[in-house]
């Protein structure tokens, strides 16, 4: 006969289960006719009972019930030796129990009667995995040894240990490692038995490719490079074999068109840009605000397009793409866009060079005369590679002068001038993460806990899943604008989410009726559409007193750098290894002199070098335009 056993998978997973005539009928049985799955079912409900509401918590029929349920489990679960574990573990039939077996054993400290044996008779259980272990940390390093050794002759298990340190997300938040594998020399050998190992993951090998040394996993260039040597092989017969579907973008200038046209075809995207509008608009300030207005590398308020963010993912892009918490989350979307403005900047480098313009020298204009002429601010220099110059040195010579522009931003913010002296004085590097807005307060970010949760059940299509089949919705905020919702009508699946929206003040139910606070969703859309919000933009008077709330409410926290968030790790994506494992690492690779990169990979880079650098013009632009104002508006009030 099939029993419907109750189960605690996490507070908010669907999957959970709860039957109080279940938990009756377990309290009455006999303690001779309990079965193993019998006892780690109550110990399932000792869990889920943790988390009921607090009014039933501290009724007497709640303690009563679980002291009960402890009292029955600790009376009958059985003592375990090396000799019986084994057999004991066999006769659970329901396979979800297998992780409770052992929770049990640590809980009762049964551990203590057990050694290296135990776990080798465990390891004949075909029905066994170390998985099942991993949250007992008593049991873990009894057995430590035995693990590594079970490890080192089964290489396939070897990424469940590696993870706490390749890949985290893929380690859950309540295992542990025995003291005799979480060190540096078994780690590193564990490490190199699965580069080994035939039968190995190619995503696992990437991400020791890129795994970042910290703490006890310190792996050294030589296996990371054989890691990689195998992960490039594995694409390469991959790709031999599979033709794919290919699409092809194809960007050139044109005479017969007035600004921007783009043709789709089958397999093929034609961007034709009006060469007239360059021809007849050769001035430097036209030519840098083409990157906003015509080539969209930003929006009219100056954010970026190349961003990742969540938004932009799929669901399922998440289980093909191999991301770890070290990651930049390269989604498609951002792809195909770093893409496009590349081939952008390459087509528009060609085409001023008919006009013997090149976009070094309109960056050397903007800092060398733009900022002095219309904004009386002296200090910036910006030196502009030679025409004759080849790739490989334009890349090294654009990445000091970033550096440069990067800390004579960062004087003027700090003092409100730039003094070479001092620039030269100093030769400390700045990260571009401490450079500091002129504008209070600049950017408006979700708070990391309540505020990217409320986010989440906005506009995710993955929760309020009996909204979304009543109402064929994709996600709550659409549910809710389309159809007059009431309270007592939503599915209690539901209700615990929208209890968290209605106790932040983002949903109102009034008598009953369920309505927006279409001010905080505004703002909270426009976080979730760009990963930040600029109030600077907005009347202050209007926009002030709706953030305060905000922040009042936990859903919003601020930030005040050049570059919000999401530009930022752009930034460390293309230019360095600080925050991402799979990044370009541009910067570093021009900072030694023995680079090995051909003129064509330098000719490809050099675009994106230049990318970043406009980015940072316009930022730049946009802070001392706002600077601009405020002086004008000091005086007028003088």
């Amino acid at each position: 006969m099939n029993i419907k056993r109750i189960r605690f998978y996490g507070l908010t997973d669907l999957g959970n289960y709860w039957n109080e005539n279940r938990v009756n009928t377990l309290l009455n049985k006999a303690d001779d006719d309990l079965s193993m799955d019998d006892m780690l079912e109550l110990n399932e409900i000792r869990k889920i009972m943790k988390y009921f509401k607090p009014e039933l918590k501290n009724t007497q029929k709640y303690k009563d019930k679980l002291k009960s349920c402890r009292e029955k489990l600790y009376k009958n679960f059985p003592q375990i030796d090396d000799s019986n574990i084994n057999s004991y573990f066999e006769k659970i039939t329901f396979k979800k129990y297998y992780t409770d077996f052992f929770e049990v054993i640590e809980k009762m400290k049964r551990y203590k009667k057990l050694s290296s044996k135990g776990f080798n008779n465990l390891t004949h259980s075909s029905d066994f995995s170390i998985v099942y272990i991993m949250s007992c940390k008593e049991l873990l390093n009894t057995w430590g040894q035995a693990i590594y050794l079970y490890l080192e002759a089964n290489p396939m298990y070897i990424p469940i240990v590696l993870n706490k340190y390749i890949n985290s997300e893929g380690f859950n938040s309540d295992w542990y490692l025995p003291k005799s594998i979480d060190n540096t020399d078994n780690l590193k050998n564990l490490a190199e038995i699965y580069v080994d190992f035939p039968g190995a993951n190619i995503n696992v090998l990437e991400n020791i490719a890129q795994a970042p040394n910290f703490n006890n996993c310190r792996l050294d260039d030589y296996l990371k490079y054989k890691a990689k040597k195998k992960v490039d092989h594995f694409n390469e017969q991959l790709f031999d074999k599979n033709s794919g579907i290919k699409h092809t973008t194809i960007v050139y200038f044109s005479d017969d068109v007035e600004w921007f046209k783009v043709k789709e075809h089958d397999s093929e995207s034609e961007i034709i840009i009006s060469r007239k509008w360059i021809d007849n608009n050769l001035d430097y300030p036209t030519l840098l605000n083409n990157f906003i207005y015509l080539f969209g590398l930003t929006d009219v308020k100056f954010r970026s397009g190349l961003v990742s963010l969540k938004s932009q993912e799929t669901a399922i892009e998440s289980l093909i793409h191999n991301w770890t918490t070290n990651s930049y989350r390269n989604n498609r979307v951002f792809e195909e866009e770093f893409a496009l403005q590349q081939m952008l900047m390459q087509s528009y480098y060609y085409e001023l060079l008919r006009h013997n313009i090149r976009i070094e020298q309109i960056c050397e204009w903007f800092f060398n005369t733009y900022i002095p002429e219309e904004f009386n601010i002296k200090g910036f220099r910006f030196n502009a590679p030679s025409s004759d110059s080849k790739y490989l040195e334009k890349c090294r010579n654009l990445f000091s002068e970033i550096d440069n522009i990067i800390r004579q931003f960062n004087l003027f913010s700090s003092l409100g001038n730039i003094d070479q002296d001092l620039l030269n004085f100093s030769s400390t590097p700045v990260d571009i993460s401490n450079v500091k807005s002129l504008i209070p307060n600049k950017y408006v970010y979700a708070n990391k806990k309540d505020g990217k949760v409320v986010i989440y059940y906005l506009f995710s299509d993955q929760c309020f899943t009996g909204l979304a089949v009543k109402y064929n919705s994709k996600n709550f905020l659409e549910a809710i604008q389309n159809y007059k919702l009431k309270y007592s009508k939503i599915d209690e699946i539901d209700k615990a989410e929208l209890d968290y929206l209605i106790q932040h003040h983002v949903v109102f139910n009034e008598n009953d009726k369920l309505s927006l606070n279409i001010k905080y969703v505004k703002i909270l859309r426009e976080i979730y559409d760009h990963g930040e919000f600029e109030p600077n933009w907005y009347m202050s008077e209007e926009m002030t007193p709706v953030l305060v709330a905000m922040e009042e409410d936990n859903l919003i926290r601020y930030g005040n750098t050049l570059l919000s968030e999401p530009e930022l790790d752009f930034y460390y994506y293309t230019c360095n290894s600080k925050k991402f494992t799979n990044g370009l690492d541009l910067r570093n690779k021009y900072s030694h002199s023995n680079s090995t990169l051909s003129e064509k990979e330098n000719e490809s880079n050099f675009y994106i070098v230049l990318i970043v650098l406009v980015q940072l013009i316009i930022r730049i632009n946009g802070e001392l335009c706002w600077y601009d104002e405020q002086k004008l508006y000091k005086d007028d009030k003088n």
